[in-house]
């Protein structure tokens, strides 16, 4: 036990020792040899601040200043100082003017030569080119502030030699402008030993014949009041268009309010009775809304009347089925031929469809309204929602706005709600933007029937695309401004205002198309010949008109203007709407 304690205590004096060595060794001894490969040793620099103070050199001194340096002081103090003696002016600068003897006599008696005669020349004012610029009145640019007369542009025309031209007023029709030698003497100067030239001679006037006063009453007439039978004529012989006068009924019914200016008039075509209009094919997609926001037994009932609809689809019709929820899914790309395969095939889809997740009416339209229609073929989209989004885009007018940017009119929207729950607003106002149609069933039991009820108004089409131009009468009081494809269930109605003292006969052209076929029908309208309405054509008038109001503001805001236009139609008609409260 000894010797061990004896072996430990060597060891430890040892490694005490050997420790105390290393540590004196230390300062003399490099244990990792770093920057071997470095062939120069790091130079040391040694930094100090101190401060210099630079050498100003004084600028040169001028040996003759013009100005004595500026001195430090108050004004005063410069004032009192003595001023230095001043400069004189160089010799000669206040000398006097030397005097030219006879001036006056030498400038009188030495002629100036002159490169140009000031006397006149006959020849070279025959020389000279005429010119007269017309400024025509489509093309004239309004941001030229020019002050000028604005006519007709009148043919083409080379003077001959020795004839001006003659200005004509708009009363002159192109082709009747005189074009005279001038008079001599008129508008010249003479030539020296010439004596002006009297006035020209006064051709002798014939006395107007007499023309009898029923004729003559008959020029007098107003334009309106002349028959139009020749206008209608020359409206067809122009035409390249297929005639369907014999196959639409057109009535025109009119009022007049006590103490209005203006009258009212009622428009409707349709088709006539026993006469079979052809029935062109269709282009449509009907969306579904299957989100949660839509009861089930709502989405049930609303799926069986798709299913019977979809059925009656005939063969040359194309048609596709989007269902969506927050994410819309197509039953095609794009639209199919109905064939009976696709038709059941569609029909399927509708079967056991579960109302849940949100709503983005929105993101399911968009891809829909970009879809165009084939060429002369109305392109629809027959959408059943409760236009009540809950995600995406929830604004109703951004709704309205966007989708119909989007669609420019390609597609006619008809939208079609159940219960009480719908949005009115964006459901009628996106179906009023896009020429179509709202239906809003408030018994959700009988949304089968209602559904097919309202499709069958647009089943069966006849004309796309159609353009109405009215001559004699004011267009811009004509509701709808948009014209809606025509059909042979239903009719096309427009409302329109007229002045009864000017306004008695007005012809109206309808065209559009029917697959590759143009069509259209010219009709006369007798005012003071048609029938009387009752007191609910103003009213009508005055609904679509804040239908029109509604959806400009809709687009532009609610301006000062539209809305005292439709305050005014509140007052005056009874038509209430949202702004009224």
């Amino acid at each position: 036990m000894t010797s061990r304690r004896t072996m430990m205590g060597v060891s430890f004096l040892v490694s005490a020792l050997v420790y105390i060595a290393m540590l004196l060794a230390a300062p003399y001894v490099t244990l990792m040899e770093a920057n071997r490969s470095a062939a120069v040793a790091m130079n040391l620099v040694s930094i100090s601040l101190r401060e210099d103070t630079p050498e100003v050199t004084p600028p040169p001194v001028e040996e003759n200043p013009v100005a004595a340096p500026s001195r430090p002081g108050s004004i005063e103090e410069l004032l009192s100082q003595p001023g230095e003696a001043p400069v004189e002016a160089p010799a000669g600068q206040n000398a006097a003017p030397a005097e030219i003897p006879d001036l006056a006599g030498r400038v009188a008696g030495e002629p100036i030569a002159r490169e140009h005669e000031l006397a006149f020349d006959p020849a070279s004012l025959e020389r000279a080119d005429a010119k007269i610029i017309e400024i025509d009145r489509d093309t004239a640019r309004n941001e030229v502030e020019v002050p000028r007369r604005l006519v007709r542009p009148s043919p083409d025309r080379i003077l001959e030699p020795g004839v001006f031209p003659a200005l004509r007023s708009e009363g002159f029709a192109p082709g009747d402008i005189p074009l005279e030698p001038v008079p001599a003497g008129i508008g010249l100067a003479p030539a020296p030993g010439e004596a002006l030239a009297g006035p020209p001679p006064v051709a002798p006037v014939t006395p107007p014949v007499p023309v009898p006063e029923p004729v003559q009453k008959a020029i007098e007439a107003p334009l309106a009041d002349l028959p139009i039978e020749n206008e209608v004529r020359e409206a067809k012989a122009e035409s390249d268009y297929v005639f369907l006068d014999d196959m639409l009924d057109i009535r025109v019914n009119t009022y007049t309010q006590p103490g209005e200016p203006l009258g009212f008039f009622e428009l409707v075509v349709s088709p006539k009775q026993g006469k079979a209009v052809e029935v062109i094919p269709k282009d449509i997609t009907f969306v579904v809304d299957a989100s949660q926001s839509v009861m089930q037994r709502k989405l049930d009932l609303v799926c069986r009347g798709l299913g019977g609809v979809i059925m009656r689809l005939r063969p040359e019709d194309y048609f596709n089925l989007v269902i969506f929820r927050d994410n819309p899914v197509p039953f095609q790309p794009q639209r199919v031929p109905a064939t009976e395969a696709n038709k059941a095939a569609a029909v399927g889809l509708l079967k056991g469809l579960e109302s849940k997740s949100q709503t983005d009416v929105y993101k399911a339209l968009n891809p829909v309204v970009m879809e165009a229609p084939r060429p002369g073929i109305p392109g629809m989209i027959f959408i059943s929602s409760d236009f009540r989004p809950t995600t995406g885009v929830q604004n109703g007018r951004e709704i309205i706005n966007g989708l119909s940017r989007d669609n420019a009119l390609r597609n006619s929207i008809y939208a079609f709600g159940v219960g009480n729950t719908v949005n009115r607003y964006t459901m009628e106002f996106l179906a009023y933007r896009n020429k179509g149609r709202a239906r809003i069933t408030p018994d959700i039991e009988k949304a089968p029937p209602e559904l097919e009820a309202f499709y069958q108004e647009f089943s069966d089409p006849v004309l796309t695309g159609i353009q109405v131009n009215f001559s004699r009468i004011d267009e811009e009081e004509i509701y709808p401004a948009h014209i809606p494809d025509f059909f042979t269930n239903s009719g096309v109605a427009l409302y329109g205002r007229f002045d009864p003292a000017k306004n008695r006969q007005f012809v109206m052209r309808m065209t559009g198309w029917a697959g590759d076929r143009k069509k259209e029908v010219v009709f006369r309208a007798e005012l003071d010949k048609a029938g009387k309405g009752g007191s609910s054509i103003p009213g009508n008038w005055a609904f679509a008109k804040s239908y029109a109001l509604i959806s400009e503001m809709s687009e532009k805001g609610e301006t000062p203007e539209l809305l005292n236009q439709l305050r005014e139609l509140s007052r005056k008609y009874n038509v209430r709407t949202s702004y009224d409260q």
